[in-house]
């Protein structure tokens, strides 16, 4: 996985959570979808797969990634699941 040197997971995962998974963009999961299907983003599969199946991303390493030191704007453990049935609904969950 890329990944920066000051994080857990790479900053252009965050940078894609940031922007397709926040809960107030209602389109972007299936933006995002639209995108991986037209062959944009061709490592998300596998960074955002073995992000969730080791638990890269708590609270903490969030806020070490982006710079919110709150909650604010992480994804929860409900949105990061539909985000990925969502855009690789074919595929079962890493954590299943």
């Amino acid at each position: 996985m890329a990944q920066d040197d000051d994080g857990p997971f790479s900053v252009r995962l965050a940078q894609i959570l940031l922007v397709y998974a926040d809960p107030t963009n209602k389109s972007g999961l299936g933006d995002l979808r639209l995108a991986v299907r037209r062959g944009r983003f061709p490592w998300l599969e596998a960074e955002l797969g073995t992000c969730l199946r080791e638990g890269l991303l708590t609270s903490e390493s969030w806020a070490q990634v982006t710079g919110l030191h709150d909650r604010a704007g992480c994804p929860d453990p409900h949105r990061l699941r539909q985000l990925w049935h969502t855009v690789f609904p074919a595929l079962p969950h890493p954590q299943d």
